[in-house]
């Protein structure tokens, strides 16, 4: 469905990413890992054409998006949602209004189909009795849940992830993950996940990409991934895991 072939970008002479290549596949669940700075962000970003690669090419289905502009810019990118890491909720909005807001923007769909489609989401979510309250009335869990309603509002094919349980708390973070989970059983959808937290990596990954200075240094389900060779990939493992097991897995 998404494929990065050999992505280089240049920032005022800074290499973040240094020929990145990888495949996602339809209905896939991909993890990218890594420190902070090496360009996982970046990587979303190239994705929904925020960002254009230096050198290399971006596909999807099939066809190169790095020539894309205006209407077909936009076109490609009512194929993403995308959930934000601070959850990117407009302050002055209720619940409810925030995930309206896309179907609102796009202007094609009467008031009731808008209704309805949000209603969908909101059950989804489970966030029924929080339709009329506004950001600073939820919890930082509550507000995940809501910008991940209105990334699916638009029934995307791929959802991108932004650091989805930074900031949280173990127990909520499980609950994202979880989250994460039902939305690709629910709609099949493909997701693309950025993330520091390799519980949560380990939990909803079919596979596990690990970014490490500009490069992709592993890529592999997560039984394959805890088994690499790269003295960075188990370091970083080691790291979060110190009892030196991952739910049964011997490191």
């Amino acid at each position: 469905m998404l494929t990065f072939d050999n992505v280089k970008k240049d920032f005022g002479g800074h290499e973040v990413l240094k020929g990145v290549s990888f495949d996602v596949e339809d209905g896939e669940t991909l993890v990218i890992v890594g420190p902070s700075g090496t360009g996982k962000s970046v990587s979303l970003k190239h994705m929904v054409g925020l960002l254009k690669p230096s050198s290399g090419d971006i596909l999807f289905e099939g066809k190169s998006i790095i020539g894309l502009r205006g209407k077909a810019l936009a076109e490609h990118r009512r194929n993403f949602g995308m959930l934000f890491q601070s959850g990117a909720l407009l302050a002055w909005l209720t619940v409810e209004q925030n995930i309206a807001l896309p179907l609102i923007e796009q202007r094609k769909l009467s008031v009731k189909e808008i209704e309805k489609k949000v209603k969908h989401s909101i059950e989804l979510l489970g966030l029924e009795g929080s339709e009329a309250k506004r950001p600073s009335e939820i919890s930082g869990g509550m507000k995940k849940r809501v910008g991940l309603a209105r990334a699916i509002v638009m029934e995307p094919k791929v959802v991108l992830y932004d650091e989805p349980t930074s900031g949280l708390d173990p127990v909520m973070s499980r609950h994202i993950d979880k989250m994460i989970l039902d939305m690709q059983e629910e709609f099949g959808i493909t997701s693309i996940v950025v993330t520091h937290d390799l519980h949560s990596a380990f939990s909803i990954g079919d596979r596990v990409a690990m970014l490490n200075k500009g490069k992709i240094v592993e890529i592999g389900s997560p039984e394959e991934f805890v088994k690499s060779e790269d003295p960075f990939v188990q370091e970083f493992i080691k790291a979060q895991f110190s009892a030196g097991h991952i739910e049964g897995i011997k490191l």
